[in-house]
């Protein structure tokens, strides 16, 4: 997978789906525009709508599971263009989004019996940002504050690949739990494994002392001879019951680099405790109309992705400030409802339940608030 650009050729990446993998690819080619943002936002609202008064008819795997796995791919390419829009202000850099495309995934592996596919295990979704790309100057031609700032941009991005998968399948009763590089790198410093900067120097006294798998420790050679630079910790994780690992190779001239995970991509993995795995929840949304509870519980899920992809297109239409004053109003709109319905509610039902309730209504009066904003943008 690749595109060709006329100054630049191809840049390429390697990917193997497997038979049955659903796969939604989003392209950035400079910038998500309003106009898609709000198109996916429309269909994933008709969708809630159809769940929330249980009309099921015309829900495919399309609306179901295609549209969610499209927005969290698409939320993060957004997501992460206005954290550059910001970030770039602040370090005195002039950052444009050049072209970049990614994928977020089922990811199903082949069960082989003497060399022959016999069954596939159901292992979760991924994320493999393959190809993310900006042209980025410092104002005062600083090189050491472009490559630092190339390096800060790398790990919050390889954050995010954990973060937005995070926030957009976690409900209250059953949160979502994602691992990217950072996050690997993290978990393993807190577990009080050592971490290694690895360089031509010191690459075989590493290897000796890492215990990742062989394939991790062929990919940290190549790399280092290559002249990269390789963060790792010494070994696999244990995160919520599947083995994990994290690296990152850097090119220490320009602060670039891949963020990766064990499993070989160049992004993050998502664990939904308490289900057999996040792409066996999925899928039983394809068997469970109208079953109401995985609906609804699906239906709870869409608002969090409906609520990102708004505040993106507030703030790609009137600015950072205004996005992000429209959004913190909404909750104050909400609370505020809440304490009016409250000493109403509270004459006719218990208090706890004069609670629940009051702040249940608020926050289905406040968007209709919010939505009366407006900008001349």
């Amino acid at each position: 997978m690749g595109y060709w650009q006329p100054n630049r050729g191809w840049n390429t990446s390697r990917n193997q789906p497997v038979a049955g993998e659903y796969r939604a690819i989003a392209l950035d080619l400079h910038g998500i525009s309003v106009k898609q943002a709000e198109q996916l936002k429309n269909d994933m609202e008709t969708t809630q709508q159809k769940i929330n008064t249980e009309d099921y008819t015309d829900l495919g795997k399309q609306q179901l599971v295609g549209d969610l796995l499209y927005a969290t791919i698409l939320s993060y390419f957004a997501l992460n263009n206005v954290q550059d829009d910001i970030s770039a202000k602040q370090a005195n850099m002039v950052s444009y989004k050049a072209p970049s495309y990614g994928l977020f995934k089922t990811n199903i592996t082949p069960m082989y019996w003497f060399g022959i596919p016999r069954n596939v295990k159901i292992s979760g979704l991924t994320m493999d940002v393959d190809h993310i790309s900006h042209l980025r100057v410092h104002k005062n031609n600083d090189h050491e504050q472009w490559v630092n700032y190339n390096r800060a941009s790398g790990a919050r991005m390889s954050a995010m690949e954990h973060l937005v998968p995070e926030q957009m399948f976690s409900t209250e009763d059953n949160p979502a739990n994602g691992i990217s590089a950072v996050k690997a790198i993290q978990l393993a410093a807190a577990e009080g494994q050592k971490i290694w900067t690895i360089t031509q120097a010191n690459l075989n006294t590493a290897l000796a002392n890492i215990q990742l798998s062989n394939d991790i420790k062929t990919d940290i050679r190549n790399a280092v001879n290559a002249g990269k630079e390789v963060t790792a910790h010494e070994k696999p994780l244990n995160f919520y019951g599947k083995t994990s690992a994290g690296y990152i190779i850097l090119d220490p001239t320009t602060g670039a680099g891949a963020y990766m995970i064990s499993s070989g991509e160049n992004g993050g993995d998502i664990q939904l405790p308490g289900e057999t795995d996040a792409i066996s929840w999925l899928l039983s949304l394809l068997d469970a109309v109208g079953d109401n509870p995985i609906l609804k519980r699906l239906g709870g899920i869409l608002g969090n992705f409906i609520d990102a992809i708004g505040i993106y297109t507030d703030i790609m239409k009137c600015g950072v400030s205004y996005g992000i004053a429209k959004y913190i109003s909404t909750l104050f709109i909400t609370i505020g409802v809440a304490f009016i319905l409250l000493p109403y509610l509270a004459i006719f039902l218990s208090l706890y339940i004069a609670i629940v309730s009051s702040f249940l209504a608020a926050a289905a009066i406040a968007p209709f608030f919010s939505s009366r904003w407006s900008c001349n943008g």
